[in-house]
C-alpha cells in the first residue's frame, strides 16, 4: 500500500509539470513614461501688473529774446537747462484673448495702469540790467505728469515649448498728461528813457489733456500651472506732445513756447489667469 501511494505522488508531480511547461511563458510589460502635458493658449484671460518706466529729456523752449523791458528771452536762458524726465512706478490690469495654431500665437491685449511718474526741475540765475549789472534772481520751475495711460496692443508669438511664450506687441497708447510752467521776473527800476520800470511779477501756466500716441515692445511669458501664467514684457510708451506759451505781460511781443514730450521704456511683471480648458 505504502509503495502505490508513492508511485501515485510521483506520477501526479510529474502531470503537473508537463502542464506547467505547456502554458505560455508571462509577457513583459514596461511601465508607461511620463508624458508633460501639452498647454494650449486660445482662449481669453485677465490679470493684473506692476511696473517701472523712466523717460528721457523732454523739454524745450523756443521764443524771442529779452527787450528793454526787462524780459528774459528764454532764448538767453533756458534751452540748455530745460528738460523734464518723467520717471516712477504704474500698476494695473490687462485682459485679452490668444489664438494658437500648431507653435504661433496671435492675440490682442489691452490694459490701464495707475502712474505716478512726474519730474520738476528749477532754474535760478541772475537777471541781466543793461548789459553791465544784474538784478535779483530770475527763477523757473516745470513740472510734467503722466497721471495715467492705456494701451491696445497686438501680439505674435512663438511657443518653442508648450508652456513658454515668446512674443512682441505693438498698438494703440493713450493716457493723461499734465505740464506747468511758472516764471518769476525782479522789480526792474526805472531808468527813462532806456529802461521802463516795472514791479515784481509771475508768469505762470499749465495744460493738460489726454494725449495720444503708440506703444511697442517684447516679452515673455510663462504657463506654471493649468490656467495661469506669469509675465515680463518691455514697452516703449510714446505719448506725443503737448506745448504752452507764455505771454509777457508787459509786452506782448515777448513770449516763450515750452513742448513737453511725453514718450517713457517701461518694464512690468504680471499675472494671468486664462479661462476655460
Amino acid at each position: 500500500m505504502k509503495q502505490f501511494l508513492v508511485a501515485a505522488c510521483l506520477v501526479g508531480s510529474a502531470a503537473a509539470s508537463a502542464q506547467a511547461a505547456d502554458l505560455a511563458p508571462r509577457p513583459y510589460t514596461k511601465a508607461p513614461a511620463y508624458v508633460a502635458p501639452i498647454y494650449n493658449w486660445t482662449g481669453f484671460y485677465a490679470g493684473a501688473n506692476v511696473g517701472y518706466g523712466w523717460g528721457g529729456r523732454s523739454g524745450n523752449v523756443t521764443g524771442n529774446s529779452a527787450n528793454l523791458n526787462g524780459s528774459v528771452g528764454p532764448l538767453e536762458f533756458y534751452t540748455d537747462a530745460f528738460g523734464n524726465k518723467n520717471d516712477g512706478v504704474f500698476g494695473g490690469g490687462q485682459i485679452g484673448y490668444n489664438y494658437q495654431v500648431s507653435q504661433y500665437v496671435f492675440g490682442l491685449e489691452t490694459d490701464i495702469q495707475w502712474a505716478d511718474q512726474r519730474s520738476n526741475t528749477f532754474l535760478s540765475r541772475p537777471t541781466p540790467f543793461l548789459g553791465n549789472s544784474f538784478l535779483a534772481d530770475h527763477t523757473q520751475s516745470a513740472s510734467d505728469r503722466v497721471k495715467w495711460f492705456g494701451t491696445v496692443r497686438a501680439r505674435a508669438g512663438f511657443t518653442p515649448v508648450s508652456t513658454l511664450l515668446l512674443y512682441v506687441t505693438g498698438g494703440l497708447a493713450y493716457g493723461e498728461t499734465e505740464s506747468s510752467v511758472t516764471n518769476t521776473f525782479p522789480a526792474l527800476p526805472n531808468v527813462f528813457p532806456i529802461v521802463t520800470g516795472r514791479p515784481a511779477y509771475a508768469n505762470a501756466g499749465s495744460v493738460s489733456g489726454t494725449s495720444v500716441g503708440w506703444a511697442a515692445g517684447a516679452g515673455a511669458e510663462w504657463m506654471f500651472a493649468a490656467n495661469w501664467s506669469v509675465k515680463a514684457e518691455y514697452l516703449h510708451v510714446d505719448l506725443g506732445s503737448t506745448s504752452l506759451t507764455l505771454v509777457d505781460r508787459f509786452d506782448p511781443t515777448t513770449f516763450q513756447t515750452y513742448g513737453f514730450r511725453h514718450q517713457q521704456d517701461t518694464v512690468r511683471v504680471g499675472i494671468n489667469y486664462k479661462f476655460g480648458g
